[in-house]
């Protein structure tokens, strides 16, 4: 309990730091995207958040007609800043946290939800998007559900302190997936699944149901 305390205090003190900043960064890019696609600047998601309750997640709009995206839409997917008004506000709002599993969306709930999924806020930053890096142009697959399974297992100060290490090693050094893998201790037989998993078009997971076991 005291752990989900003073990760809410750590949210919010970083709301306070970071909040002037990222305004002003998300109106930049949300004029930006109005003035290069005539599209609303944002769009909203409904997730499943904390106990469970359905929350609605903030992003920048990178997707326009039919799927597709421009060089600003990919940039700021290559850089998680589509994530950004969920840190002015749902982190705020008490509906997300900066760092835990991804909000889970509708069509995910069920089967797919791991133990304890909903008993912790969800997060900008987790496991898939440290290792994997902050873009997010694939489909989740039993990949993310095993990451997420093995993320919730070793929850704790110092996996936080680890996670943002490895974000920050992906914007570096994009490519190193497997530096990452190591870090927090997976095998290097995950590393072509991740490849693959990444690169995969929607609706296609193949090759991913069987999964080595966990470290």
């Amino acid at each position: 309990m005291q752990a989900k305390h003073d990760l809410r205090y750590l949210d919010l003190l970083l709301c306070a730091i970071m909040i002037i900043p990222m305004a002003l960064t998300i109106m930049i890019f949300a004029l930006l995207i109005k003035l290069t696609t005539n599209h609303s600047a944002f769009f909203i998601q409904k997730r499943i958040g904390l106990n469970g309750a359905i929350i609605n997640v903030v992003k920048l709009r990178t997707m326009y007609e039919q799927e597709k995206t421009n060089c600003l839409g990919r940039f700021l997917r290559r850089f998680g800043l589509d994530e950004l008004p969920q840190a002015c506000w749902n982190i705020p709002r008490g509906e997300m946290s900066f760092f835990g599993p991804r909000p889970l969306p509708l069509e995910e709930a069920g089967a797919n939800i791991v133990s304890g999924r909903t008993c912790r806020r969800s997060g900008i930053i987790n496991i898939f998007s440290a290792i994997a890096g902050p873009a997010k142009g694939h489909q989740p697959t039993e990949l993310h559900y095993y990451f997420e399974d093995f993320e919730l297992q070793h929850w704790s100060k110092l996996w936080i302190a680890k996670l943002i290490l490895a974000l920050i090693h992906s914007l570096l050094w994009r490519k190193n997936m497997a530096a990452r893998l190591r870090f927090f201790g997976f095998d290097q037989q995950l590393l072509e699944l991740l490849k693959e998993t990444t690169n995969r078009t929607p609706g296609d997971n193949h090759g991913i149901s069987s999964m080595p076991i966990l470290p």
